[in-house]
């Protein structure tokens, strides 16, 4: 599931001790690992890691835990998107009164930034590399045909080895509302699209909610969206360039705020109410309040002559009764 968190609880430790540990983060979908201190109901974070680390084989960890009193250690792995975004840990030790060669750090909050110029880092946003991804995003300066960026450096796409090759950008956490508003520079021949995609917690798939396809001229763009989902959610940026060494998708200056946008009437193509259901519902819930349930439907009506032989596009939603623990279809 998205972002979900795993938890491990030691026994009580007093004094200070050393803990050493081996973990593996390799996918690029990885999201945090964290060790936490305990006292006395408050948890302090001492060490984590964010994002992909550099190593596919197992990465030796050590914290110095510095307190004279009594105390639990928590190792928490928050999973990322995908279903191979697994983070494992093994042999964990403790040593009294050690301290490490090269102390633990926890993970620089950079890391966890949203809003972001591109001048010095990725900021807290960073690249999927799915396996379908050909395309990379890359960070510079003028140099490589976009005209003018608003704060030095930009990120764009590197150049496809054929057409409908993608790549993917990813958010840290964070917690709705937001607008988010960004500027983006799509010129050149047979451009394809920019899609910005909502990965809600706990759902399948992802939410389309913003989307420009074609040359939009050679200029820096402005654009923004009001992300009204209440919950935890990340963005998913996905270019898709074309294959012409002139044509690239370049994005500058997030800026993402509290609440939604104070011109909301004004912002361009705001999507989140499209939904073709074939993953999920998108943002789209049922009303608990009602006994009458709408469940998606991937082929055909339950009856004969009920309803559509198969779906428009590929799925379709009807109509479902539950009646004490059973259910009918209608």
């Amino acid at each position: 599931m998205y972002s979900e968190k795993a938890r491990l609880n030691s026994p009580r430790k007093t004094g200070p001790q050393r803990m050493e540990f081996l973990y593996s983060m390799y996918s690029s979908t990885i999201e945090t690992l964290s060790v936490y201190i305990k006292i006395n109901g408050s948890e302090y974070r001492v060490w984590s890691r964010h994002g992909r680390q550099l190593s596919s084989d197992w990465i030796k960890g050590c914290v110095t835990l510095n307190y004279q009193g009594t105390y639990q250690v928590i190792i928490e792995g928050v999973v990322g998107v995908s279903n191979a975004s697994n983070i494992a840990v093994d042999d964990v030790s403790f040593n009294k009164n050690l301290s490490c060669v090269s102390d633990g750090k926890t993970t620089p909050e950079e890391m966890f930034e949203v809003n972001c110029t591109f001048n010095e880092s990725f900021c807290g946003w960073r690249s999927l590399w799915l396996s379908s991804d050909q395309v990379s995003w890359k960070r510079a300066g003028n140099n490589t045909g976009q005209n003018g960026d608003f704060a030095g450096n930009f990120i764009y796409t590197s150049q496809p080895n054929k057409e409908n090759q993608s790549t993917h950008l990813l958010s840290p956490i964070m917690l709705g509302p937001k607008c988010f508003r960004f500027s983006y520079h799509m010129s050149g021949r047979n451009i394809e699209r920019l899609d910005i995609l909502l990965q809600v917690r706990s759902q399948q798939g992802d939410n389309l909610i913003w989307q420009k396809i074609g040359d939009q001229g050679n200029k820096w763009m402005q654009g923004g969206i009001g992300i009204g989902y209440t919950g935890e959610f990340q963005i998913v940026l996905k270019a898709t360039p074309s294959k012409n060494y002139t044509s690239r998708i370049a994005l500058d200056s997030f800026i993402l705020t509290d609440g939604l946008c104070d011109d909301e009437s004004e912002l361009e193509s705001n999507q989140q109410g499209n939904c073709n259901f074939d993953e999920n519902f998108c943002l789209w819930k049922n009303d608990l309040n009602f006994i009458f349930k709408w469940t998606p439907r991937g082929d055909r009506a339950p009856k004969y002559q009920t309803g559509p032989s198969g779906d428009h596009t590929s799925d379709e939603l009807k109509v479902r009764q539950n009646l004490l623990g059973s259910h009918y279809e209608i």
